[in-house]
């Protein structure tokens, strides 16, 4: 142990997941003023902030692209290097593992459905560009997924996006939109993503959906947005969204189309929704 001579106080040790608390305790070692549980050896809390989630994520590819920053946290398969095995093994993990939301940002969701029963999943963001992306989406009986989502190419995902899902044990379905390269998503608003949906026996009427746990991150960095709960409405086999429910200051003035979608510039004799009610605009 007198090789760390001098170390003690400049370096970090890293130690196996669930080992710093003895190693802290040990003598010799207690003497390291930085003691850092890794990643690797099975662990994938890469950014050490006591969760698995899309930051670990986005972590690991910022370590891919820029592997002067990569740590042993980030090489999850103990194999020397931190690559696209590594991230890929994260967005697996994720993809089995429940995790919740527990914070509120400026960020906010809203989706829209396609006459090809696609829902488009829009993420405004304002204020903090992000390179991936997770949620869980909740369908009510009767309606499915075939769980494939892809990536809204044409409007802000740029080519090295990649798209994965989950049936999670609560029946919902976890997506995961993450960039190998850690590029963010072009724009602040939009589709970045859809999910293909289809009737199996839901007959004409009105139901409601969810997406929750919803997380956007950057650079191992995460915001988390309001849980989203909406209407998806069945009529002849084909799918539509209602309003949103979405939780917002009584009278902010933020003007909708009937899909949900937040509209910046209104037309002429459209009908609109602003403040709950709508309104045919002048």
């Amino acid at each position: 142990l007198y090789t760390f001579e001098g170390s003690y106080d400049k370096g970090t040790l890293y130690v196996p997941l669930g080992t710093r608390d003895t190693y802290v305790e040990r003598l010799h070692w207690n003497r390291f003023l930085n003691i850092v549980e890794m990643g690797g050896h099975g662990g994938y809390d890469v950014n050490l902030d006591g969760t698995v989630d899309i930051a670990d994520l986005t972590a690991t590819t910022e370590m891919i692209a820029t592997p002067s920053l990569a740590t042993p946290a980030g090489d999850i398969d103990n194999n020397g290097i931190v690559d696209i095995a590594d991230a890929t093994e994260i967005a697996e993990t994720i993809k089995h593992t429940q995790a919740t939301a527990d914070g509120a940002v400026s960020t906010s969701l809203l989706t829209a459905i396609t006459e090809e029963n696609v829902m488009l999943i829009n993420i405004h963001n304002p204020e903090y560009p992000f390179s991936a992306l997770q949620f869980d989406l909740g369908l009510p009986p009767g309606i499915e997924t075939d769980n494939t989502p892809f990536i809204s190419m044409e409007q802000r995902a740029l080519p090295s996006h990649r798209a994965t899902s989950h049936t999670l044990p609560d029946g919902t379905t976890r997506i995961i939109i993450y960039s190998p390269d850690n590029e963010n998503f072009t724009n602040n608003e939009g589709a970045v993503a859809g999910v293909s949906l289809k009737v199996k026996d839901a007959v004409d009427n009105s139901y409601t959906f969810t997406i929750k746990n919803i997380k956007i991150s950057s650079h191992g960095t995460k915001e988390e947005i309001d849980d989203y709960t909406g209407y998806i409405t069945v009529v002849n086999g084909t799918l539509g969204i209602n309003l949103p429910i979405v939780e917002r200051e009584e009278g902010d003035g933020t003007i909708y189309d009937l899909s949900g979608r937040r509209v910046i510039v209104t037309s002429k004799g459209n009908i609109y929704i602003k403040n709950g009610k709508k309104f045919i605009a002048p």
